[in-house]
């Protein structure tokens, strides 16, 4: 497995994402960014490495129409429903 293929893995991205956050506050300590701007740094790794990762593990989709899930058709739909009672 290349480590491509391992960080886009379940416990490759569990990885990162544990790393990067744990990262955060050992910069802070060692003065390479300050306090105040650690969480602007945290909203980061959550704005744009968690869906970039999830983004590039998503599964293919063909081009047909998109379905829906399967709804028991004895299944009562919200407008049926009294809820008044």
């Amino acid at each position: 497995m290349s480590i491509r293929e391992w960080i886009v893995s379940r416990d490759g991205r569990k990885w990162v994402y544990t790393v990067s956050l744990a990262l955060i506050p050992l910069l802070v300590f060692y003065g390479v960014i300050s306090e105040d701007s650690a969480p602007l740094w945290i909203a980061l790794v959550g704005a744009v490495v968690a869906p970039i990762m999830a983004l590039t593990h998503m599964t293919p989709v063909d081009n047909g129409p998109a379905e829906g899930p399967d709804i028991p058709a004895d299944l009562p739909h919200v407008v049926d429903l009294d809820v008044e009672k």
